[in-house]
């Protein structure tokens, strides 16, 4: 048994902190802009799922409305983290036009008084952002850091567990928003949420480290004026080299 309450107050305190710890490592790294983005992204994040656990204690327009809303600008940030992190052009109207969708789709009465179609809408928002993030990491998967595939793995885990939540409501419908926000559904998301946001966070954070060592790696192998490899690099790959062809049996040779 899981409380939900409690659930969501040490969701939405672990993600705010984590989301600082990674603008913190942001600011000690500002060539890496992608952490600061990430850290808001997730920041933006808990105040949105604050505002989602304050359901029938806060107006309908606050929680529903503004909540989900926030959340989606803040997926719309994680993507954007991504595409930086690889040096690509952020695209603010992507950012932000699932958010605007969301609260468009709230001025329409069927879906206002709809919780199922809510539901279904705000899944499938959140999964399509997700799998963008996922995409736009894999993207740089000639860069040679390790946790990439790891991290496409766990979003691409989330989106689906999020899509997951449409055919669930189709097949068994909630009748009301308490029923929603008590059952079992909730607890098992907010606890999902929390797991991803820890995973995310330690592999983004892995992501810069990688980076910057494959970087202080390369200046240590590259004569810094001619840019060719220097007699460190030549010996480690003259190593490498030999010790491939000894497995081959297959004779080398070096030409000055």
């Amino acid at each position: 048994h899981l409380d939900v309450g409690t659930l969501s107050v040490v969701t939405v305190f672990v993600t705010a902190l984590l989301g600082s710890l990674l603008v913190f490592a942001g600011l000690q790294n500002r060539h890496i802009r992608a952490l600061r983005w990430w850290g808001a992204a997730q920041i933006l994040g808990s105040f949105g799922l604050g505002l989602l656990s304050l359901r029938g204690q806060a107006p309908d327009f606050l929680v529903i409305e503004v909540g989900n809303a926030v959340v989606l600008l803040a997926y719309g940030l994680l993507w954007a983290g991504a595409r930086l992190f690889d040096g690509r052009r952020v695209l603010l109207p992507v950012i932000v036009v699932a958010p605007i969708v969301w609260l468009l789709a709230c001025r329409l009465p069927i879906f206002a008084h709809g919780v199922n179609l809510r539901i279904v809408v705000q899944s499938a928002l959140a999964a399509a952002l997700i799998i963008a993030t996922a995409r736009e990491i894999w993207r740089g998967r000639a860069e040679p850091l390790m946790s990439r595939k790891p991290a496409v793995v766990v979003l691409l885990g989330y989106s689906a567990l999020v899509l997951g939540r449409i055919p669930a409501t189709y097949f068994s419908p909630f009748l009301d928003a308490s029923q929603l926000l008590n059952g079992p559904v909730f607890a098992l998301l907010a606890f999902a949420g929390l797991l991803f946001t820890l995973v995310m966070s330690f592999l983004l954070l892995n992501l810069t480290k990688e980076r910057t060592e494959l970087h202080h790696k390369i200046n240590a192998s590259v004569d810094p004026l001619s840019g060719v490899a220097n007699r460190r690099a030549f010996l480690e790959g003259g190593r490498a080299l030999v010790a491939q062809q000894v497995r081959e049996r297959a004779p080398v040779a070096v030409r000055a």
